[in-house]
């Protein structure tokens, strides 16, 4: 059991329990690399209201320094290096949501969020690579600007399940917001699935985000779980009878939601009427995070060919490029990219050099249910190999060997 965790214990600020290890200030680093915005071809009325959300896999403290990043040196993969540079990048998005995969300095980074306004909650993993290193479990996390958004109910983490029905070490974290500005609602998942190329482990993320999205169908969008709960079980969580709760569990079954000082409300009680049932249909859902699948991959296919309508940010950029500009905006749009950025067909969000060879494909993503109130406008350029340097990611100018995807949504009333 951790330090200052009480058992069962569902809930607790960061604040009043020990860290692993003693809290220090970010060391001063180079100048991060800056980003810049592309414009999507269906965007909205600059007078919709929007808001900007980002995916970032900030790889994890131990797996940077054993990560054989044989291009990268060593003093640049050191948290104290790289925990700067991640806070600004994530200062440069200014995202009213942000979604992290591979943390697993959570306090650190809720400290300075915190200082930003940001409220979050946190999902580790049962059992993680970087305890070999003698490091603390990673997992994922969503954060939010409480000014433009109020959590609904209560973040659901839930753990993967292999062919046996056993827990397997990786999940997805859920959280239902409501829009201040709008008064509208979305559903925000972030996962980080099963890592490695090959048949086997396809065959797994495959697996993995079919459960994602048969959970989201049974259970975020047609039961209203955030907003009510259930009669039968009695303890106001909204938890159906006969089925066993995955929420915030560690590996020793300890449940734990990792909130700093964020305030949770409990579900309220009472049925679901019409209108609510309702209301959940049409709630829209953004699903981000590193999919270690590329998008023509069979795992993204399935997610295309699910009956919730899914899109991939990575699709608005196709359609993009397929639409009919004049020949002066087609040279402005190729110099544009040159100067700032990767080129539509060389973009990546994942560049390395291992002792194996050179990696560098596009496996992180931003999904949204197509024709749910909910359109791109915009989201950040790749950065371009020039820009990155011959090393690769991580750099002494970039903390991670994942760059950090931004989109900005409008809610669309067509």
């Amino acid at each position: 059991m951790r330090s200052g965790q009480a058992k069962g214990r569902t809930s607790y600020d960061f604040r009043a329990r020990s860290m692993s290890r003693p809290y220090q200030e970010p060391l001063r680093t180079h100048t991060k690399l800056q980003r810049n915005f592309v414009r999507l071809a269906d965007n909205k009325s600059a007078s919709c209201q929007s808001f900007k959300i980002l995916t970032w896999n900030v790889l994890a403290d131990g797996l940077a320094q054993n990560g054989d990043f044989v291009k990268t040196p060593l003093p640049l993969l050191e948290w104290s290096y790289r925990m700067p540079l991640i806070i600004e990048e994530l200062k440069e998005a200014q995202a009213d949501i942000i979604c992290l995969q591979e943390v697993n300095r959570y306090e650190e980074l809720e400290h300075h969020l915190g200082l930003l306004g940001y409220q979050g909650c946190f999902l580790a993993k049962i059992s993680s690579p970087c305890e070999r290193y003698m490091y603390p479990r990673d997992g994922v996390a969503i954060f939010f600007n409480p000014d433009r958004f109020q959590l609904q109910g209560q973040p659901q983490g839930t753990m993967f399940l292999d062919e046996d029905g056993l827990r397997r070490s990786q999940g997805f974290l859920q959280v239902l917001l409501k829009d201040k500005a709008s008064n509208r609602k979305v559903v925000v998942v972030t996962t980080h699935l099963k890592a490695k190329e090959g048949a086997a482990e396809e065959q797994i993320r495959i697996q993995q985000i079919r459960q994602l999205l048969h959970h989201l169908k049974k259970d975020l969008l047609i039961e209203s779980q955030f907003t009510t709960s259930s009669s039968s079980n009695g303890n106001g969580g909204g938890q159906r009878e006969g089925r066993s709760s995955n929420k915030f569990q560690d590996g020793n079954g300890n449940g734990h939601y990792h909130g700093g000082p964020l305030s949770v409300s409990s579900p309220r009680n009472g049925n679901t009427n019409s209108s609510e049932v309702q209301d959940q249909h049409h709630t829209p859902v953004i699903i981000l995070g590193d999919f270690n699948a590329t998008p023509e991959s069979q795992t993204c296919r399935e997610i295309r060919a699910h009956t919730s309508g899914l899109q991939s940010i990575w699709d608005v950029k196709a359609m993009r490029q397929s639409g009919s500009f004049s020949p002066i905006l087609e040279s402005v749009e190729r110099l544009a990219s040159s100067l700032f950025g990767a080129s539509a067909e060389q973009e990546f969000s994942t560049w390395k050099f291992r002792s194996k060879g050179e990696s560098k494909r596009v496996i992180d993503h931003i999904w949204f249910t197509c024709g749910r109130t909910l359109a791109p406008i915009s989201r950040w350029k790749m950065l371009s190999e020039e820009e990155i340097g011959p090393c690769a990611l991580p750099c002494a100018c970039y903390p991670s060997d994942h760059l950090a995807l931004l989109t900005e949504f409008a809610w669309d009333d067509s």
